[in-house]
């Protein structure tokens, strides 16, 4: 199978707000990953909001509200592990106030 490799990180977006990446490789292509939107929920605890992945071989983004918890998956139109993984980079971090505005709301 070539060389794994498995990559964890956390980038603070703003003083709340959170991304917590997992990136699995092989032989230096994206074979799997999960990209979580987190935020400091009134300096308590961090709640998730966003969570985008490929688990079970679809690229797919799941809603996190107050209220409701996990919503159920919303299709990702990506091709391969490597673009859904961006594609989840770039949205996350281009709209995350939207999406935590949307979650603060449900």
């Amino acid at each position: 199978m070539g060389p794994t490799g498995y990559t964890r990180f956390r980038r603070l977006l703003d003083v709340d707000v959170e991304l917590a990446v997992e990136l699995h490789t092989v032989r230096g292509r994206a074979e799997s990953y999960s990209v979580v939107l987190l935020v400091s929920d009134e300096g308590e605890k961090w709640a998730t909001v966003r969570v985008f992945d490929d688990e079970h071989g679809a690229a797919h983004m799941h809603r996190y509200t107050r209220s409701g918890g996990k919503q159920d998956a919303e299709r990702i139109s990506a091709a391969t592990p490597s673009e859904g993984f961006n594609m989840a980079l770039d949205w996350a971090e281009s709209g995350y106030r939207e999406m935590i505005e949307s979650w603060r709301r449900n």
